[in-house]
């Protein structure tokens, strides 16, 4: 359903072609309803021609209202979404099982993307998931997650992956560069953070990380130039290759929550 941006009204009419009039979206209610890959992307990604009118559209606003899951590509390179709402916690990725569930890109390169309901996004955040949302910002200075069980691409950490390119990496909120501090409660699960993670968020100041997480993978907050504090679990593994490389990293904090130069 889509509110047009002359009529502004609801619609689930399929057969008025390429809605590139759509300005707010609003999701269906129903948990039942199912969006196919790239359902909302401003480039079709979508074999379902069901969901071919909205390629072009230029959406302003989102609100999801209820729906629990979206799909791989869901509102890839929409430059001009500027906010996301919900009402109820939601997934990224169609695949509820765990092994399943790979990859997303659901709002790469959202780049007027400003506000996001963060304290409502649970399970994976996927590979580029908000890579390039330069303006997203965290929210009152903050930004709490909790019960996110992954930050790579898929599966779990793969000694086999020597160059965390494929599922070790992560890549998640690269290049966000209004981000200031992104928080993990010890309600979250995930054992690593994927590589390339946080790389180039030049506003972020500070990190923790759950309890379960004790890798830290390469390039995971390379160009975060005025990152001070990392907080994690004691006996972290911190991979080389420039984990930190140009940043005012001057704390790296431990289970205690100790402050340590």
């Amino acid at each position: 359903v889509y509110t047009d941006a002359n009529e502004d009204v609801l619609s689930t009419d399929t057969t008025r072609g390429v809605c590139e009039c759509a300005v707010n979206l609003t999701l269906p209610t129903s948990p039942d309803v199912y969006f196919p890959q790239g359902a909302f992307a401003l480039t079709n990604y979508s074999t379902d021609s069901r969901m071919n009118e909205f390629t072009g559209a230029r959406m302003r606003t989102v609100n999801f209202n209820g729906a629990e899951r979206l799909p791989n590509y869901a509102f890839y390179g929409q430059t001009a979404l500027e906010s996301v709402t919900a009402s109820k916690d939601f997934y990224l990725g169609t695949e509820s099982d765990v092994a399943a569930d790979r990859n997303h890109r659901c709002f790469f390169n959202c780049k007027s993307l400003t506000s996001f309901p963060f304290n409502h996004l649970k399970g994976r955040i996927g590979y580029n998931e908000f890579n390039g949302c330069e303006v997203l910002e965290t929210p009152d200075d903050n930004c709490t997650f909790s019960g996110i069980t992954a930050l790579n691409a898929y599966g779990e950490y793969s000694d086999t992956d020597t160059t965390n390119t494929v599922n070790n990496y992560s890549g998640a909120f690269k290049n966000c560069i209004a981000i200031t501090k992104l928080t993990f409660d010890d309600t979250c699960t995930f054992t690593f953070v994927g590589a390339d993670f946080a790389y180039g968020c030049t506003a972020l100041r500070e990190v923790r990380l759950p309890k379960t997480c004790m890798r830290i993978c390469s390039g995971a907050f390379d160009e975060c130039t005025v990152l001070g504090s990392i907080i994690a679990p004691e006996g972290s593994v911190v991979e080389p290759n420039g984990i930190f490389l140009n940043t005012s990293l001057h704390h790296y904090n431990v289970e205690t929550g100790e402050m340590i130069d």
